[in-house]
């Protein structure tokens, strides 16, 4: 194969799975921390995680619409949460495979994308898309030895 390919990795400092580590921004939360720790309080330490995965899915539903299909400018785009269950802090990453001749243009249109969600937030709809399968998927996964199994390993 000859064909001249790019990866790119953009890596941010995020809180592990129990809400906990990374250098967050509670200001971005509505109602910043009290009302975060409310939140934990009402529904369980996994609350800021949950949030985090469901947010995943909103942008990558957004990078990929925006940046492959309507801009043309990847092979694939996608955004990642890894909650780290054994570290202090966990992480998020958004890995693109961009046309060499739109390196810096993709690059500076996943920020965008980025930005936006963090001036503007989501939509209900977006919201809804990304929440329904994830607890579809949650439900049935509590069903499953897997799950469970996983859970004792840490």
């Amino acid at each position: 194969d000859d064909v001249e390919r790019t990866l790119v990795m953009l890596m941010f400092s995020s809180v592990n799975r129990w809400g906990e580590g990374g250098s967050p921004d509670w200001g971005l939360f509505p109602g910043g921390r009290e009302a975060l720790d409310a939140r934990m309080e009402e529904h369980g330490s996994m609350f800021v995680s949950r949030c985090l995965v469901t947010m995943q899915e909103v942008v990558n539903n957004r990078l990929y619409e925006r940046i492959r299909e309507q801009r043309g400018m990847v092979y694939s785009v996608g955004m990642s949460y890894d909650p780290l269950y054994l570290m202090d802090c966990g992480f998020l990453s958004v890995s693109l495979m961009p046309f060499p001749d739109k390196l810096d243009d993709s690059v500076d249109a996943v920020r965008a994308v980025l930005r936006a969600v963090l001036r503007d937030g989501i939509t209900q709809e977006e919201f809804e898309a990304s929440r329904t399968p994830l607890v579809q998927e949650i439900t049935e996964s509590l069903e499953s030895n897997a799950y469970w199994a996983s859970l004792l390993e840490g």
